[in-house]
């Protein structure tokens, strides 16, 4: 049932009136319509109008659960990074690993593992009209935004191959009608941040308009390094702080529009990161024996201060790719394209084409082992990602009762990967894997959809439609130059994804809606090398594969436009079943987490969010809450180390005389069971020119698991961040800001794993680690300097 149904709608009532979360709406602060009664005046929240179904349609209309930021909010908020976003959206943690993949995303606590990029994202990130199904985008700035969407729960029909969790969707400013300039520049104090954004905007000719942005960041270190004494010690490369991170962004954009029926938007984006490799974001966070044990100095605390050395010399003689530097480090090029064409084939009809285009090259040297003063076990990893899609589209835009859409899309993607790992034994250097290991993954898919909407009434409205997929991928591997031939190196999935749903809309000022969806996400391969290499077994087929993964559910949800149009009240129940959900876990046999297939799991819960304008003048009050339980229904899952000595459930024989564990009814990773947000806006009119705008929000979480294994040292206690800013705007065309991010300073695991080495039963545990405190100073330079 869903969520006992009659409590959960009371609930759902409750929270609405009371609870709160950040959404669009809310965002919009000051902008507001002003329209007279005849006894007093009346203020309006600004419509918001987002495309979560492919057309323009505000966020109290659609039947969507959906929250949004326009410009505005983006920049007031200083939205530069995903993990900004998760700030404000309650159900929503994103978090950098230390992984190739580039982090975690886990949407009402649904996501996929970390460690292989070849692999599609739960959650898939949306960049002007083209789905990127790869997590390597959350190293990088997202500038220049002209808005932001989070579609919750499966999206199986709008937004390119299907996502099982939901959608961020992120659109970047286009050219403006006049020339438009500004210049950013900023400074952060806890991490010795600079930046520095500049943007020139407007047309080139009377059919051209042209945008350039271009972005520098200079990172001195999120965390204190601090390399403790220990048995093995040495700092080489290692500053007082890290990771030092550089990061260079340039979008050009160009709009073509020869008539009113043709428009064509082209961009380009170059983005480049250098610096400190990502395992210096891990942490030793847990110690079983009270010190940890080849650091005895560290705190085993997530709290900023990292003891992560450098590679000890002896150890490169087996990872040549170093190139003789012991200094852990990493650099990461992302080259995107995106081409969209809207062409009117007449009144009623629009074809659309989506293009799209990423490259992305990767390399890392680093210290595998977090928390320790010097590399004992490290790595080198060559990373090239080339991913090409297009998608075509026909709407209608029909006077009557029906419209439609119907479209297909084709994609392809290319990953390659090549591992160095090494360990520095008793004996000496040694290398684990086998000379030049070159492994690729393939993939190519194709998808047709339609879609259609029917007025039934003049407010009753069913729409629906489905998607089919068919996606084959395939694994291939050398060694030494030899090509591997006993692994699995095929394999092929489909799926046919409905979609239906039921809105009413009494009135202008209330929406309600239920749904019915399924989702899809293709299976792949593990893009891992085994410890001495596949072809050190010739004679044993080695299987790297993992299956699809399904979903599907219901959900229903209520929208209000209350008190003149000075409040607006969302609400959402949802219960969504996945089967086989894809998860990492570790995997004694390649010493990596690999993506495994889970069983079956259910998430379900109640979520809602307000936006008033308040009587006094200037002031905006949102918010809203989640209340999500993502549950195992079904997963044997491999047990954390000592788990079977201690005896806490790992009692599951796996039929090779060892042992795994039943998770059935346990929480999935990163799945906290409440978040919060509550929020308010103050702006006012210093004088005729001068204006100052106050802000200030507070987040919650309650408890969570990092660890697909559950290991008890491995959960996240409740966090609270505070977060505020200050801004002073002149009508001049400069603003001062301060602006304030955890304020109270709270580190939050993202991911746990555990020390690969001494002996299991007292192994420490390490963790990815959010950023802490940040204090901001930013000057921006608007239009009207410039002219």
């Amino acid at each position: 049932m869903l969520l006992k149904s009659a409590s959960a709608l009371a609930l759902t009532a409750a929270i609405g009136l009371t609870s709160i979360q950040f959404t669009a709406s809310a965002q919009e602060a000051a902008d507001t319509d002003a329209t007279t009664s005849e006894d007093q005046s009346v203020r309006r929240l600004t419509p918001v109008t987002v495309e979560a179904r492919k057309r323009e349609e505000t966020l109290q209309d659609v039947p969507v659960v959906v929250t949004a930021f326009d410009r505005e909010s983006l920049q007031r908020y200083n939205l530069d990074t995903f993990e900004d976003l998760a700030t404000f959206t309650p159900g929503l943690q994103i978090g950098e690993a230390a992984t190739q993949s580039g982090g975690v995303i886990a949407l009402r606590g649904v996501s996929t593992g970390t460690t292989n990029p070849a692999f599609d994202q739960a959650v898939s990130i949306v960049m002007d009209g083209v789905a990127f199904s790869n997590a390597g985008l959350l190293r990088f700035s997202q500038i220049d935004g002209a808005s932001v969407e989070v579609l919750k729960g499966p999206q199986a029909l709008y937004f390119g191959k299907n996502s099982p969790g939901g959608i961020i969707s992120l659109r970047s400013a286009d050219p403006t009608d006049e020339f438009e300039a500004s210049l950013r520049a900023a400074y952060e104090f806890e991490a010795e941040e600079k930046i520095v954004e500049g943007v020139v905007s407007g047309p080139l000719s009377d059919t051209v308009g042209g945008r350039v942005v271009v972005f520098y960041k200079d990172i001195g270190g999120i965390f204190k390094s601090e390399v403790n004494p220990s048995p093995i010690s040495t700092d080489a490369g290692i500053g007082d702080r890290l990771p030092e991170i550089e990061e260079i962004f340039i979008r050009g954009t160009l709009k073509f529009d020869p008539t009113d029926a043709f428009s064509m938007t082209t961009k380009l984006s170059y983005a480049e990161n250098d610096g400190g490799s990502y395992f210096q974001s891990n942490q030793l966070t847990f110690c079983p024996n009270g010190v940890a044990q080849l650091v005895p100095a560290d705190r085993c605390r997530a709290d900023g201060v990292s003891n992560y050395g450098g590679i000890l010399p002896p150890l490169l003689n087996v990872l040549p790719r170093a190139n003789g530097d012991a200094t852990p480090r990493g650099n990461s090029e992302t080259l995107i394209f995106t081409n969209n064409i809207d062409f009117d084939l007449s009144d009623t009809l629009t074809l659309t084409s989506v293009t799209g285009y990423m490259e992305q090259d990767g390399f890392t040297v680093a210290n595998v082992l977090p928390g320790v003063s010097a590399g004992i076990f490290a790595s080198t990893n060559n990373t090239a990602l080339e991913n090409f899609s297009q998608e075509f589209r026909l709407a209608s835009n029909y006077d009557g009762p029906f419209n439609f859409m119907v479209g297909g899309l084709y994609s392809e993607n290319t990953y390659e990967a090549i591992t160095e790992v090494g360990l520095l034994a008793p004996t000496g250097p040694l290398p684990l894997n086998p000379p030049d290991p070159i492994y690729t993954s393939k993939s190519e898919a194709v998808s047709l959809f339609a879609q259609g909407m029917w007025d039934i009434t003049e407010t009753l409205e069913l729409s629906g439609g489905l998607r089919w997929s068919e996606e084959d991928r395939s694994f291939d591997a050398t060694e030494a130059g030899i090509e591997v031939t006993n692994i699995v190196s095929d394999r092929s999935f489909d799926d046919i994804s409905p979609e239906a749903t039921l809105k009413w809309q009494p009135d202008a000022n209330s929406t309600y809606f239920v749904a019915y969806k399924e989702g899809f996400k293709s299976g792949g391969f593990n893009i891992v090398f085994r410890p001495g290499g596949y072809l050190s077994t010739p004679t044993t087929v080695v299987d790297q594969s993992y299956g699809q993964e399904s979903v599907e559910g219901v959900e229903a949800g209520a929208k209000w436009t209350l008190l003149d149009g000075a409040l607006q009240l969302n609400s959402a129940i949802y219960q969504y079943e996945y089967t086989d959900l894809q998860l990492s876990a570790f995997d004694p046999a390649t010493l990596a987490l690999t993506v495994q297939n889970a069983g079956k799991a259910t998430v379900e819960g109640i979520e809602a969010d307000f936006t008033y304008l308040a009587p006094v003048d200037g002031l905006l009050l949102r918010g809203g809450a989640n209340f999500n339980e993502a549950k195992f229904d079904e997963f044997i899952s491999p047990c954390w180390s000592g788990q079977l000595i201690l005896g806490t459930g790992c009692d599951v024989p796996d039929g090779n005389g060892g042992f795994l564990q039943d998770l059935a009814g346990a929480t999935l990773r990163n799945a906290p069971k409440w978040n919060a947000n509550l929020g308010a806006t103050y702006e006012h009119s210093l004088n005729d020119s001068m204006s100052l705008t106050w802000s200030s929000d507070i987040e919650y979480s309650s408890s969570y698991q990092t660890q697909i294994e559950r290991h008890p040292g491995a959960n996240q206690k409740e966090l609270y961040r505070i977060n505020a800013n200050v801004t002073l705007a002149s009508e001049a065309g400069w603003e001062l800001a301060f602006i304030g991010r955890n304020l109270n300073n709270e580190y939050a695991k993202i991911l746990t794993g555990e020390i690969a080495f001494p002996p299991a039963a007292a192994q420490d545990l390490f963790s990815s680690v959010s950023r802490g405190r940040q204090l901001m100073l930013q000057l921006k330079l608007n239009n009207d300097l410039f002219k």
